[in-house]
């Protein structure tokens, strides 16, 4: 196991990226129960993993430290290194002049909270149930999008009529707001650039309607909004053709790898090309628009609570990380 292997949400052991040593390994290296590593250069100096004994025989690298816990609850004291208490240590501790860095001395003097053996399994019994809903949930996320986008690109696939997009859509003029002017809540959504379908909010609104909103700056990304919202001034809004609405934002969602790597031109971070875009062929689906649009919908819906759902789940589990370990 090296560094890499520890996933950074989770960190939990990644099995795509198997490596093992051409040679014979001193047992001394080989996990046990209650061993927790610890990541001790670089980057990642702080990033911990307890093992698991699914996770089969393991050996840890070099750039590790590992603990054997004893007369503990090793998942309770994993859970300490969760917390911005533990951030903030492994920040002063790791500074270096060089790459950042805490050695295996330095690592001994963390300061463990201790209660009784029965607080201990309690309070590691509630969180690792937290953090199991918490992976599941995004999972579930996950399957939903890839699900959304598989259904796009078979729709894609199976069309044979094709218009230039310039026919099919109506550029709106650029808003003048920056992306600071969004809020983390509001009444309405305010698109940024991003990679990812975030938003943040505002308390008023300048478009209204459906629209198709771009990311004009650093990497390909369309969101598809049908109501009241605002737009920072890098993103590009679209009033598509009623007609085809959802077909085109399918389209844009099915080429948005393609967008990235041929539309997005210039040097340091790139930008769309918007003529480009223009003058490219929309595959059109023979399918009722409305259909489209209210199965988009519905997709949309269930990934937005369950994407609600798990951001509350994490509110949770920060909140008691930081008040059971003070």
């Amino acid at each position: 196991m090296r560094i890499t292997d520890i996933d950074e949400k989770y960190n939990i052991f990644l099995y795509d990226d198997l490596t093992s040593p051409d040679c014979e390994l001193d047992d001394y290296y080989c996990l046990k129960a209650n061993d927790l590593l610890f990541a001790r250069t670089g980057a990642s100096t702080g990033k911990t993993y307890l093992y698991s004994i699914d996770d089969g025989k393991v050996y840890f690298a070099g750039f590790l430290i590992r603990f054997r816990l004893q007369n503990v609850n090793s998942k309770y004291v994993y859970y300490q290194t969760k917390t911005a208490k533990y951030n903030n240590w492994v920040s002063i501790y790791s500074k270096r002049s060089g790459q950042p860095g805490i050695n295996a001395n330095e690592y001994s003097k963390l300061k463990i909270e201790v209660c009784s053996i029965e607080e201990q399994n309690k309070i590691a019994c509630f969180l690792s149930t937290l953090d199991t809903k918490i992976y599941n949930l995004d999972k579930k996320i996950s399957a939903l999008k890839k699900y959304k986008e598989g259904l796009i690109k078979n729709l894609i696939k199976s069309s044979t009529k094709a218009m230039k997009l310039s026919q099919l859509i109506t550029i709106c003029e650029k808003t003048k707001l920056q992306s600071s002017y969004g809020k983390t809540s509001g009444k309405y959504k305010f698109f940024i650039n991003s990679s990812d379908e975030i938003t943040k909010w505002s308390d008023d609104y300048i478009f209204d309607g459906e629209y198709l909103i771009l990311n004009t700056g650093g990497t390909a990304f369309t969101n598809y909004m049908n109501g009241k919202f605002s737009a920072m001034s890098d993103c590009l809004v679209v009033k598509p053709n009623s007609e085809h609405s959802i077909n085109i934002y399918y389209w844009l969602k099915a080429v948005e790898k393609w967008i990235n790597e041929v539309g997005f031109q210039g040097t340091g971070l790139k930008h769309l090309d918007v003529n480009w875009l223009l003058r490219q062929q929309v595959k059109i689906v023979e399918y009722d628009n409305k259909k489209l649009s209210n199965l988009n919908i519905e997709l949309n819906s269930i990934i937005e609570l369950n994407s609600i759902v798990l951001e509350k789940l994490k509110v949770i589990k920060n909140i008691f990380l930081n008040l059971m370990f003070i």
